[in-house]
């Protein structure tokens, strides 16, 4: 709790980030609450200063202007103390210099895609996001984007909710800060699962 305390004596910027339906606000909101911080959800905040240039109709998603949205999360953040958590899809959606940790949340590509379906995504979408995952596009973008010594990637494939969370809060913390080492590709080759998702 010491740890906790100093943090609130100043603003300490985390980002939580992740393929969508690796947990991303579920555990983000979690972890607030936890470390008593204040949740922003990237997203919302796009919405609600209406950051985007235009909106994708087929892919069904809004297109967003990041140096405005850079803009705006600064001056949000301004009038902000102690810990701040984001929660976002878009990892360099937030200005980097103000940011302590960076946590990539993953998913194996085959509970990913069954958890897209079940909340109703269409086979495109699924698709698209899984392939997302597969590449390691969110942990790539961050890791460029930050520097990889802010970088933690946590796997959230198989444990609970409130594991996730415990494992989050003390990687944030700096209490433990060890990355994960995912290659879904590899993973899915040893499993024969490989051509499911590449064909």
């Amino acid at each position: 709790m010491k740890g906790h305390r100093r943090l609130q004596k100043s603003r300490s910027v985390f980002v939580i980030t992740g393929t969508p339906g690796t947990g991303k606000t579920t555990i983000s909101r979690r972890v607030s609450k936890r470390m008593n911080a204040n949740y922003l959800s990237v997203t919302k905040l796009v919405r609600m200063h209406q950051l985007q240039t235009s909106f994708d109709y087929e892919r069904r998603t809004r297109i967003v202007d990041l140096r405005k949205t850079r803009a705006t999360i600064r001056q949000v953040l301004r009038r902000r103390v102690g810990v701040v958590v984001f929660d976002t899809h878009m990892p360099d959606a937030i200005p980097k210099d103000e940011v302590s940790r960076v946590l990539v949340l993953r998913c194996d590509p085959r509970i990913l895609a069954s958890r897209l379906r079940t909340k109703g995504w269409n086979a495109s979408k699924v698709r698209e996001n899984v392939l997302a995952e597969m590449l390691d596009s969110c942990a790539t973008v961050a890791i460029s984007y930050y520097g990889a010594r802010k970088i933690i990637q946590l796997d959230t494939s198989k444990t609970t909710v409130a594991a996730c969370v415990t494992s989050a809060t003390n990687a944030l913390l700096k209490r433990s800060a060890k990355t994960t080492s995912i290659d879904w590709i590899k993973t899915l080759e040893r499993a024969n699962a490989l051509t499911e998702f590449l064909v």
